[in-house]
């Protein structure tokens, strides 16, 4: 009877240690997966606003009219 009973609560301490530690790293994952992609968007935002601060400099570039497609000469 207390052989069957420590055989129960050994599995059961197994079971639950399974369940707890599966948690974790679920819990790590998701936390990796939240990481990267907020780097990943990070990135695309930054590139996106550099062309639009390039975009915007050409654009101001070709409407002051101080720009000439002809060679220069000395």
């Amino acid at each position: 009877m207390l052989r069957r009973l420590r055989v129960r609560i050994t599995l059961l301490a197994v079971l639950l240690t399974g369940v707890v530690l599966t948690g974790a790293l679920l819990f790590a994952f998701g936390v990796t997966c939240r990481q990267y992609t907020d780097s990943r968007r990070s990135a695309f935002e930054a590139a996106v606003t550099q062309l639009q601060y390039q975009w915007d400099r050409y654009d101001r570039w070709t409407a002051t009219g101080w720009h000439s497609w002809r060679p220069r000469t000395a």
